[in-house]
């Protein structure tokens, strides 16, 4: 057992839902243990924090709201936050955030992933739907999406809380990984926390 990792991210579709019942499990939920298990046969203990907006995040006081929490939970190894660029320029924005992280002084290792544009370029990419996600802007993937899910039959219209876990599923990680700079990055930011966490290294990366 990895102990637990904590992955902040902007909302629902990401996160999931923590309400006793939900069968919401949240995208990065599925995913991040997807990478590990894929790329390094291992298995991790994961917890997500919805910060309920990127804003919430970005802003003054935001994701140093959010480590804080974070230092709390009880065989703390690792955090990864998780965001969209939307239109602002992704390293820019993990750049100010692995900053900002990094003046708290965490004792564990954190690093900070952008998507860019969007988490749904990720999905796209691996669905086979675009040889050039990330150059997508978020409301057409959207509609990209969109169509998909009716050719799937999973629905009329996309919706972050309802298909972003099954798409997430049902995506290569091959394909993406070869489609998206951003979601590569992804995958080596979790590599950066593994060798930490066996080195018992402390790193704040963008």
């Amino acid at each position: 057992m990895e102990g637990v990792w904590v992955c902040i991210v902007e909302g629902d579709g990401e996160a999931g839902s923590t309400q006793p019942g939900s069968k919401i499990e949240g995208a990065v939920r599925l995913l991040l243990p997807r990478i590990v298990h894929h790329k390094w046969q291992r298995y991790i203990q994961f917890k997500s924090y919805n910060a309920s907006g990127r804003g919430n995040l970005t802003r003054k006081g935001g994701i140093e709201h959010f480590l804080k929490r974070a230092f709390r939970e009880p065989n703390l190894k690792a955090i990864l936050i998780a965001l969209d660029a939307e239109t602002d320029c992704a390293a820019k924005i993990s750049q100010e955030l692995a900053d900002r992280a990094r003046r708290l002084a965490p004792r564990i290792p954190v690093t900070v992933v952008v998507a860019n544009k969007c988490y749904e370029a990720w999905l796209i990419s691996g669905l086979c739907l675009s040889d050039t996600p990330e150059g997508i802007a978020p409301g057409k993937a959207k509609k990209i999406l969109d169509e998909e899910v009716r050719k799937r039959g999973i629905g009329t219209a996309y919706a972050e809380t309802l298909h972003q876990m099954r798409l997430t599923d049902q995506m290569s990680l091959g394909m993406a990984y070869r489609r998206c700079r951003s979601f590569r990055r992804f995958v080596k930011a979790v590599g950066q926390l593994l060798d930490a966490i066996d080195n018992q290294a402390t790193i704040v990366t963008p």
